[in-house]
């Protein structure tokens, strides 16, 4: 075999494996089963904590086009947060690095911009791959085409 024939057949099982761990990751069976860490203070944060409500999951950041959404978002936070819906903001700088600052900044942003009183938490990675979060690695795999 030549050793770039070697490579190859090297590259492919390395491709095998990663995508083999990969699908092996076990998904939780609810939602409500995850876990992630708040925005301020990294502290652990039981996503069932919010069971029996229904949860509005958003990927948020402080430099996009829809950032006013955080207006509407606070608007529906505080209209039916009695009422059984739960805003939950999962902030993330993968789309055109809209989402640079530190979990400070965020909080501070978001805040003194538009008075955000939901729950915020830690930037999560939402694309598929190997850092995907397992909220969005659980929701795309349970999303209906």
């Amino acid at each position: 075999m030549t050793r770039t024939a070697v490579f190859a057949a090297a590259a492919a099982a390395l491709v095998s494996i990663t995508v083999a761990a990969q699908q092996a990751r076990p998904v939780a069976a609810s939602f409500y089963d995850l876990k992630t860490t708040t925005l301020v203070g990294n502290r652990p944060a039981d996503l069932g904590d919010y069971r029996g409500k229904v949860a509005l999951v958003v990927n948020v950041a402080s430099y996009c086009g829809y950032t006013p959404q955080y207006k509407g978002l606070e608007a529906l936070h505080r209209e039916f947060k009695d009422k059984g819906l739960v805003v939950l903001g999962f902030p993330s700088n993968e789309f055109g690095e809209q989402e640079p600052g530190s979990a400070e900044q965020i909080a501070e942003f978001c805040r003194l911009t538009y008075d955000v009183t939901f729950p915020m938490f830690s930037k999560v990675e939402t694309q598929p791959g190997p850092k995907q979060s397992p909220i969005y690695r659980r929701s795309e795999e349970h999303t209906s085409e």
